[in-house]
């Protein structure tokens, strides 16, 4: 069964990864243009996120390459959800005759 609270779980967890990464990605770009009294937010979202002291070039490069594989693997197409559901739930067929009964008629 769908489980509507796992699924805001995972999109707010998903949407906080995406900013982490994006953050990083604005740090490593502009690190020495920012003034320091604008650093301090981006630099806890990321020190927080990964629970450090610190941002160390270690942790940014670990937001970038470790943000960006866990972005990908957690996106998955609309489609491919719908026919992951109905090939477990209900069965492929049932998914071609919905879909020939919506479109095609």
């Amino acid at each position: 069964m769908w489980c509507s609270n796992c699924s805001q779980r995972r999109r707010q967890s998903r949407l906080l990864l995406i900013n982490v990464v994006s953050v990083a990605k604005a740090i490593k770009s502009t690190r020495d243009k920012i003034p320091l009294d604008r650093f301090a937010e981006p630099e806890a979202k990321i020190t927080e996120y990964y629970n450090v002291s610190s941002l160390t070039d270690e942790v940014l490069e670990k937001a970038l390459t470790i943000g960006k594989q866990s972005v990908n693997e957690v996106s998955k197409s609309h489609g491919f959800k719908v026919v992951q559901f109905y090939a477990q739930k209900c069965g492929l067929v049932k998914l071609e005759r919905l879909w020939r009964k919506h479109f095609i008629v």
